[in-house]
């Protein structure tokens, strides 16, 4: 999130020295291909091993790799320079986001322990589409699917 919001400011500096730039900022990337282990890739692998993932009590947008690599396409293609797009598909708790994962991983569901220490925010970090949906005709998988595609690729990993 820090390399994110450092990026941000220093695109957003050649923007304003009139550089030719389309700012594209996806949430909680997960998917197949995982290069190295993520927050959101490590409770997902937790929990298909069983183990109590380490979240929060708040929740968090997810969005699907490919998604966000489609996003990315359109943005270069159909993006106003200067703007800015988030790539978000679903807000959901942590507790609910849990769940999805026990059931595409077919596993029995544990709860989501507060007082865990956890590498998430303890916010709600909720964010919208709508700009890129518009503009850009970007559009997302449903968070069933991203996690099932999620489960599928990391069990392969294991």
């Amino acid at each position: 999130m820090r390399s994110k919001a450092f990026a941000k400011k220093v695109v957003q500096s050649f923007v304003r020295m009139g550089a030719p730039v389309v700012i594209v900022n996806p949430t909680w990337t997960v998917g197949p291909g995982v290069v190295f282990m993520t927050p959101v890739a490590q409770a997902i692998r937790s929990v298909i091993q069983g183990q109590q993932p380490s979240l929060s009590p708040a929740g968090i947008n997810i969005v699907d790799v490919d998604d966000v690599g489609e996003g990315h396409c359109l943005a270069e293609e159909k993006g106003r320079i200067g703007s800015r797009y988030l790539l978000a598909d679903e807000n959901v708790v942590y507790s609910d986001f849990q769940d999805e994962i026990s059931g595409a991983a077919g596993v029995p569901s544990l709860p989501v322990l507060d007082s865990a220490p956890s590498s998430f925010p303890k916010d709600y970090l909720w964010y919208d589409s709508t700009l890129a949906r518009q503009e850009l005709g970007w559009s997302s998988r449903p968070l069933r699917e991203t996690v099932k595609r999620a489960v599928d690729y990391l069990r392969s990993q294991l």
